[in-house]
């Protein structure tokens, strides 16, 4: 009988394919310092992401407040309209406009940073988010220390 060989004839191929370069010691440190800030930079680009997502949850959640605000305002002016009678203005008024209060962008900033503050002070973290951040901090700890003892 004829048995199979436990690795395929492809990966033999590949693995007498190799080709091995000899570092010297100073370029296999330099080496495993570029591994190491890559990994750092890693790590930090994950907390970037993880602070970008929980923002963009809040702003999506803060646009349906809104949302839902302006809906509830549009039919309580709606409302409004249908239960108090027509007015007869005079000509002579008609042609005269009264300003309406506009709102600023900083007052639309300011509010947006009070709800923002809010959600936050409402969101409690929870376990599951608070494993993966340690767990980043610890992987950035422990990538400084291989720095710090390469060189």
């Amino acid at each position: 009988m004829r048995r199979k060989p436990l690795v395929s004839s492809r990966f033999q191929m590949r693995s007498e394919n190799l080709v091995y370069i000899r570092l010297g010691y100073q370029e296999g440190v330099q080496a495993r310092r570029d591994i190491l800030k890559s990994q750092m930079n890693a790590v930090k680009i994950a907390q970037a992401l993880k602070k970008y997502k929980i923002l963009r949850v809040a702003e999506i959640e803060l646009k349906e407040l809104l949302h839902k605000k302006a809906r509830d305002f549009n039919s309580d002016v709606r409302k409004m309209k249908a239960l108090l009678p027509k007015l007869k203005i005079p000509k002579i008024l008609e042609e005269e406009e009264i300003p309406e209060k506009t709102i600023t962008l900083k007052e639309i900033s300011e509010i947006k940073r009070q709800k923002i503050q809010e959600l936050e002070k409402k969101q409690k973290p929870k376990k599951e988010e608070i494993k993966p951040k340690d767990n980043l901090e610890i992987q950035l700890r422990e990538i400084q220390e291989k720095l710090n003892s390469l060189g």
